[in-house]
């Protein structure tokens, strides 16, 4: 079980810049928060409109908070207090789907899985600067394991690399 403590993290908040809950991206409201006087899920003017991102963004941490165990909103209505100590937990309480909180997870699995920086399989190697170069202009990327320097090339990596190298030339 993921803990709601996950929230405040750089990738959480990268994902919440993705989305905007039904409205238009210019109301920095990332799940739709309403103002006091709350209206329908449709209309507009029923959802708060914030003055950056950052700002829509922790009012959307502050709001799950409040399913854990606290919230620094006085607004927010107290029976809620607890109801989800998990993430997974949130599933059917904060969203209506009895899955979303299982789904949250999933997908910061995701981009913690692409975000993880790779140790070069070349660092060190004696021809480190020249991979870095070859690969820094677009010429070979490397295989699905790395870059495998101590690995023969095979003949369609050939045939790729002189693919591009042409491209690159113009021919």
């Amino acid at each position: 079980m993921l803990p709601l403590n996950w929230l405040h993290s750089p990738i959480y908040i990268g994902y919440l810049r993705l989305s905007a809950a039904g409205i238009d991206a210019t109301y920095c409201n990332p799940c739709g928060l309403k103002v006091t006087a709350g209206g329908g899920d449709t209309q507009a003017a029923a959802h708060k409109r914030f003055a950056n991102w950052r700002e829509g963004i922790t009012a959307h941490l502050d709001h799950l908070a409040l399913y854990r165990d606290s919230t620094p909103d006085p607004r927010h209505f107290s029976y809620l207090k607890g109801t989800a100590r998990t993430v997974e937990a949130l599933g059917g309480k904060w969203a209506p789907s009895s899955t979303y909180g299982h789904k949250l997870v999933q997908y910061l699995k995701e981009v913690q899985a692409m975000e993880q920086p790779k140790q070069a399989d070349y660092a060190d190697h004696w021809a480190e600067a020249s991979i870095r170069r070859v690969m820094d202009a677009g010429i070979m990327g490397g295989r699905n394991t790395g870059f495998a320097p101590n690995e023969p090339i095979t003949r369609a990596e050939v045939a790729v690399v002189v693919d591009r190298v042409l491209k690159q030339m113009g021919k």
